[in-house]
């Protein structure tokens, strides 16, 4: 295990332990068998399952003052000494190098979440004694108190029971880095999250990160750095954003559909799904009546010509081989869904079962904002598009040419900003068109 020195932003080194591939795949297993399942304090927000800096902010909108406390070697004060009987031995052993739970293993946030949890509980109770209005958050050694009380006695009295607090449970306030901020001054800031009276915005750092890469792109040659460059900027603009995490019963059941996509990709010899997690999809699932759904279920996508009630499409799997590639096309596509009108009978197709497809289309949200479907298959097919269209879709024939982009024929140009996507020139033909990255 390597210890290396980080160079800081605001000044000084920062400490961090380094583990071999084989010791951070056993860390990773230790917690996901011992340690991933603590309870852990509801105010922290750092390397929680559903919880990010998103969230963290989020109680923090439309508060007056905001107090800002910085804790002193967050990961480092996580010392053996101070576990007692919390941890299993393995833990014990593995976990803390030199004595403490180190920044850069994989087990070290989740330790000291559950290390702190005593301390957020203490807080929690103390500010709904004296300050009942406030919302309290951490993320990491960031804690962050909001409140419409602008008495700054209270707010020193408060300070001082954190300072109390904090230190009875091992850990050490920043002074130099802890403050309190009032919305009258602007925006107030919470891990690189700027919350406001209307919500919460990307920092200023951040957007001007982003335009400066952008610009610096436009004078790059060399293709390695364009990709690393590339990188970057989808990494900022994916941050800046701002999502809310997917909750962990939903990142299980898409970690389901694609098991399920890929037993029928595997028994039809298609290209399988390697993580959904990173499967965005721009239109909400829904129901548009009885039986007919908009849905993102990637077994559907698969399962385009074969989850049906007899019917098939070009989609089919006995289809040429570039049709078939356009299951997982579509499947990762972020702007492309799928209307489907369900039977009440089963079908099953490589070991899995779903309600056969009546009727189906894709459905695309454009560059533009508008709602379009493409070409139906199957049956009863005049039921699925008064549904589409009393949902507000329209058929891609009346819209072509509305959106940028040079599509033959009357199909639309689909959401293509989703960073997998690039036009290039095909071989033999020199037309443009583009490919998505699976």
């Amino acid at each position: 295990m390597k210890i290396i020195q980080i160079k800081k932003r605001a000044g000084g080194y920062r400490t961090v332990y380094v583990p071999t591939l084989k010791q951070k795949k056993d860390l990773r297993k230790i917690y996901e068998d011992h340690l991933l399942h603590y309870p852990i304090s509801s105010a922290a927000h750092g390397f929680a399952l559903g919880r990010n800096v998103v969230t963290n902010a989020l109680p923090h909108i439309n508060k007056k003052i905001t107090m800002s406390i910085d804790l002193s070697n967050f990961f480092d004060t996580c010392v053996k000494e101070r576990t007692g009987r919390k941890f299993p031995v393995v833990v014990l052993d593995n976990c803390f190098p030199d004595g403490a739970a180190r920044q850069g293993l994989p087990t070290s946030p989740a330790i000291a979440n559950i290390m702190a949890a005593d301390m957020d509980t203490a807080i929690g109770k103390m500010l709904k004694k004296k300050l009942p209005d406030a919302v309290f958050t951490r993320y990491a050694d960031d804690m962050s108190i909001s409140t419409d009380c602008e008495d700054y006695d209270i707010l020193r009295d408060i300070q001082r029971s954190l300072g109390e607090i904090v230190s009875r449970c091992g850990f050490k306030i920043n002074i130099k880095k802890s403050k309190i901020r009032n919305a009258k001054g602007g925006r107030r800031e919470l891990c690189n999250v700027m919350a406001d009276d209307d919500g919460i915005h990307p920092s200023k750092y951040h957007r001007k990160k982003l335009r400066g890469l952008k610009h610096k792109l436009q004078f790059i040659t060399d293709n390695e750095e364009i990709k690393s460059i590339m990188r970057k900027i989808r990494g900022l603009e994916e941050f800046c954003k701002l999502k809310v995490p997917v909750p962990p019963e939903e990142k299980q059941k898409r970690k389901q559909a694609v098991k399920s996509a890929n037993a029928i990709a595997s028994n039809y010899h298609l290209k399988q799904l390697k993580s959904s997690d990173k499967i965005a999809k721009v239109i909400e699932e829904r129901q548009l009546a009885d039986n007919i759904y908009i849905t993102n279920d990637l077994t559907y996508f698969y399962g385009m010509s074969t989850l049906t009630t007899g019917w098939t499409s070009c989609m089919a799997v006995t289809a040429s081989r570039s049709y078939k590639r356009g299951l997982a096309f579509w499947a990762m596509l972020p702007g492309a869904s799928l209307a489907i009108m369900l039977s009440d009978k089963d079908k099953t197709v490589a070991g899995i079962t779903k309600k056969a497809m009546i009727a189906r289309c894709l459905v695309f949200q454009l560059r533009d904002g508008q709602k379009v479907y493409s070409r139906l298959y199957g049956h009863e097919t005049d039921k699925l598009v008064n549904a589409l269209e009393d949902a507000g879709y329209s058929s891609c024939k009346q819209v072509h040419g509305l959106v940028e982009g040079n599509v033959p024929g009357t199909y639309p140009l689909p959401y293509f900003d989703n960073g997998r996507a690039e036009k290039i020139t095909a071989k033999g033909s020199g037309k443009k068109i583009w490919r998505v990255k699976i």
